[in-house]
């Protein structure tokens, strides 16, 4: 089956003791000053969903991880920015989506190598820390989703199902 392929990136977040909340905003090991949430691309036979969840657990150590909300915030990531894309997917990959998720989490991060650090940071700090304007909308919007009480909301079936070329168009045609 042909992979199509895709990154995620999830906000863990969770209310202080006075209600603010925090989001969970990690540096890359492999580019010092790069701030983000959760982020990492799917593996074979993934739905969008198990691949949020999966990099969360690895990337933050989460061993109990919440439910996954899915925001309506999608970008296209440039892979000339990572050569192991080019390698994997091939030089005919111009640009790939990144689906953008919320969990709840009130456990203990475990970072992994992939970042040298991580903090619990405002909407406002993560605006600042971030480079990419999606990902400033896809803060934006969790943060008033949040504030508004629209946040648990299920993500659609297609985010659900093997990402795949062929599981795709059997969805689109059922």
């Amino acid at each position: 089956m042909a992979r199509m392929p895709y990154h995620v990136q999830v906000f863990l977040y969770r209310p202080d003791a006075d209600g603010t909340i925090r989001y969970a905003f990690f540096e890359r090991s492999d580019y010092a000053g790069a701030w983000q949430g959760v982020c990492g691309g799917g593996e074979e036979g993934e739905s969008i969903v198990q691949t949020a969840v999966r990099e969360s657990c690895e990337e933050a150590g989460l061993t109990d991880p919440g439910p996954v909300y899915h925001l309506n915030s999608i970008s296209w990531m440039r892979p000339m920015y990572y050569e192991r894309f080019i390698t994997v997917w091939g030089k005919e990959l111009v640009v790939m989506p990144m689906y953008y998720f919320g969990m709840p989490f009130s456990g203990d991060i475990v970072l992994s190598d992939e970042h040298t650090q991580y903090r619990w940071a405002t909407a406002d700090e993560c605006l600042e820390l971030t480079y990419f304007n999606e990902q400033k909308t896809a803060i934006w919007e969790l943060e008033q989703r949040i504030l508004r009480g629209e946040v648990e909301r299920e993500p659609p079936a297609w985010m659900q199902v093997e990402h795949n070329i062929e599981s795709y168009i059997k969805f689109l045609g059922s």
